[in-house]
């Protein structure tokens, strides 16, 4: 073979080899580089859409419980309950910090409050479960003078992204003494299924 022709095959490969000589970055040099590029992104969709496939398939792995650490004396009325000692969270869609619960998953959740109080004449606690702004269920714990109450109750409700779940005192009387510790005041929640 001549020389030249040698060197124009060589001059000729580099050219379109090389995607410096006025090529886009990620363009397609040649067929082989458009099939491999063509391969990557089939890959890469099937890899999404086996993510989505699970997460329709498997419900979302959300649930929490937390307990109140230490007792709350002579709460005042709207204040939030913080249950600060946190047990499970999975998901991490609560706070231990201010006592709310925030949906990243949209569809039914479960909630369980589970309270209690020491005696003393006239006690008297209303515990309010709040979504959002709106009362959900409740809780009262009253006129225990001679033992200990020990209450709970279940909220079953709807929650959008976004939507809060919290517990505050929504009714208190005289010197009213919520207990802590020791699992006494707990709450808890889990995702149940999808809407």
């Amino acid at each position: 073979m001549d020389l030249r022709v040698s060197w124009l095959i060589f001059v000729v490969a580099f050219i379109f080899a090389s995607p410096s000589l006025g090529q886009e970055p990620g363009a397609c040099l040649s067929r082989f580089d458009y099939e491999y590029k063509m391969l990557q992104k089939v890959q890469e969709l099937e890899s999404e859409i086996k993510q989505l496939k699970e997460s329709v398939n498997n419900p979302a792995k959300v649930s929490f419980m937390a307990q109140l650490s230490a007792e709350v004396e002579n709460p005042a009325i709207g204040r939030s309950i913080v249950f600060d000692d946190v047990l499970q969270n999975h998901g991490n869609s609560y706070n231990g910090n201010n006592g709310v619960f925030v949906a990243k998953v949209p569809g039914v959740y479960m909630f369980h409050l589970t309270a209690s109080s020491k005696p003393a004449t006239g006690n008297h606690l209303g515990l309010y479960v709040m979504k959002n702004d709106v009362k959900v269920n409740y809780l009262f714990l009253d006129n225990n003078k001679d033992f200990w109450l020990h209450r709970s109750v279940p909220t079953v409700i709807d929650l959008e992204t976004g939507d809060q779940v919290k517990v505050i005192f929504g009714n208190v009387i005289k010197s009213s003494t919520l207990g802590g510790c020791c699992f006494h005041t707990h709450f808890s929640g889990v995702f149940i299924s999808k809407q």
